[in-house]
């Protein structure tokens, strides 16, 4: 297997024309650009909340892809896609666009966290459809907190 993703890196870096680790700081967005097209409104604050999330979860989940919408930019992990409706299903966690707070959408119930004062229910709210529980992260400390409760949903299974 190895020499398979050493033969398709160095394949990939003479079609970029470029060499091996630029093609896999691209690859795994390491280099930090990407954040600026995802969401370019963002205050300086939430800018550095919003890199360190998406480090986190880029972590737990190798391979993931950023859907794009105009309302939102979502995660969706690594699988085959037949159609729009599939794509939408897979995204498990969706970054609203704002540029005062994160405010983070899972499709999870939010029944069982709703004691918690940074969640909101979305049920039944006309919201965009990626969701029912919302998690606002105003500080590094709201950040941490959605990190260790949400972990298992967000770490890639298996």
């Amino acid at each position: 297997m190895k020499t398979n993703v050493e033969s398709f890196l160095r394949a990939a870096a003479a079609a970029a024309g470029t060499d091996r680790d630029s093609v896999l700081i691209r690859a795994f967005h390491l280099n930090g650009d990407h954040l600026d097209a995802l969401l370019p409104d963002l205050h300086h604050e939430m800018r550095i909340l919003f890199a360190e999330l998406d480090d986190k979860v880029r972590v737990m989940n190798p391979g993931l892809h950023y859907v794009r919408r105009k309302t939102y930019v979502g995660y969706r992990r690594e699988a085959l896609v037949d159609d729009a409706r599939a794509e939408r299903s897979q995204v498990f966690l969706s970054v609203l666009r704002n540029s005062r707070t994160l405010e983070l959408v899972l499709p999870l119930n939010p029944t069982p966290h709703e004691h918690m004062t940074s969640v909101r229910d979305l049920r039944g709210q006309g919201h965009h459809g990626i969701g029912d529980l919302q998690f606002t992260v105003s500080t590094a400390a709201d950040l941490e907190t959605f990190m260790m409760t949400f972990d298992s949903w967000l770490r890639l299974p298996g």
